[in-house]
């Protein structure tokens, strides 16, 4: 089941599997904060200079577009004020006490700015370091142009694709997004990028030659197996063997044996493989469900509260738009289809321009 002439480094990470509610966002700021501003956290044998270089100094945070606004937001709540030159734990006012005692983390919204003021953004962030945040929809763009080149093979184009690898490799947002890319990379809600290893996402993701990786996910374990297999062999390449060997070793008996009416060898040998299983990934795979809010007697119960919220009118004009739109067009009427279309109309109106410029630097255009 070993991958052969695979290149990736080996797996430095892991896969925060907690339900929501559990501390994933607190635990993923103290831990980037950990690594880029700690003190203790230096290069040896840098004496002479004024300032020593930091081991890591670059991550990457790669999140749903509807989510963007509150990492921000969950940065500086832990952390401290947005300072100058967009470093947080630097702020002045009244945690003018506090930013002194917190080392400032830089942290950069790739989706605040244009497509065209992308690569400046990158480029500033490698030269100073801290976190750059983007979403799915804008990272793959970036990454499509350098993916292309990198297939480019033989043939009498040989020596031209030669140089557009050359190039390739030279490119800065090449270097800072791909190879080597950050010090660590982390991705929210990482089993929605990672669940089908044909979409461009997922490329764009495993194309990143970083080996600390960090997977967030609220489903701890999925009924869908193979998407399971991509999440935990983009963490840790090659520990499952390749998809096809996962299969027949564990995907065909679990599933064989979860039937109502399966044999009492395929229950046996569903236990028996699902046991394995999470032995194989346990040591880099965290689990934690709702259970462990309700077994704690120090916590009081929790209770749910629906609020209703009416539409603004830009809003109730957009879903006018979009549904004279559907009528006009042959696309049909698939829910999920309309449902992903209409999502960020119904979030933080940040969001709907996010996606919008998401789908212009897809297409190439400009703002």
């Amino acid at each position: 089941g070993e991958r052969k002439g695979d290149d990736r480094p080996p797996s430095l990470g892991c896969i925060l599997a907690h339900n929501m509610g559990l501390g994933k966002s607190l635990q993923t700021v103290a831990l980037l904060h950990t690594m880029l501003a700690h003190p203790a956290l230096v290069k040896k044998g840098a004496t002479g200079k004024r300032k020593s270089p930091r081991i890591f100094s670059r991550a990457l945070l790669v999140v749903p577009v509807n989510t963007i606004a509150n990492w921000e937001n969950e940065f500086r709540k832990w952390i401290g004020n947005l300072g100058s030159g967009g470093g947080i734990g630097g702020g002045g006012g009244r945690d003018a006490k506090r930013s002194q005692e917190v080392p400032s983390v830089r942290f950069y919204n790739l989706n605040s700015v244009p497509s065209y003021h992308r690569s400046a953004m990158i480029a500033k962030w490698t030269a100073t370091g801290g976190v750059l945040c983007t979403s799915s929809a804008t990272f793959s763009p970036l990454c499509k142009p350098f993916l292309t080149t990198e297939g480019e093979g033989g043939g009498t184009d040989a020596a031209a694709a030669a140089e557009r690898r050359r190039k390739v490799k030279s490119d800065p947002v090449y270097k800072a997004l791909l190879n080597p890319g950050p010090d660590v990379i982390v991705l929210d809600e990482g089993h929605t990028m990672l669940k089908n290893s044909t979409t461009r996402i997922y490329k764009s993701l495993s194309a990143v030659k970083t080996s600390r990786r960090v997977v967030l996910t609220g489903t701890p374990l999925q009924n869908n197996l193979t998407e399971y297999f991509l999440m935990a062999d983009w963490v840790s390449p090659g520990i499952l063997g390749t998809e096809a060997a996962f299969n027949a070793k564990f995907t065909g008996p679990i599933m064989d044996g979860m039937a109502r009416d399966s044999s009492a060898d395929a229950i046996a040998l569903h236990d028996a493989r699902l046991t394995e299983l999470h032995s194989v990934l346990s040591p880099f795979v965290h689990r934690r469900g709702a259970d462990v809010l309700r077994d704690d007697p120090s916590i009081p119960p929790m209770q749910q509260a629906v609020l209703h919220v009416r539409q603004s009118k830009m809003q109730v004009k957009l879903y006018r738009a979009f549904k004279l739109y559907k009528k006009r067009s042959d696309a049909g009427n698939n829910f999920f289809d309309q449902y992903q279309k209409l999502r960020p109309v119904s979030n933080h109106p940040a969001t709907l321009l996010y996606t919008v410029r998401s789908r212009a630097a897809d297409e190439g255009v400009g703002g």
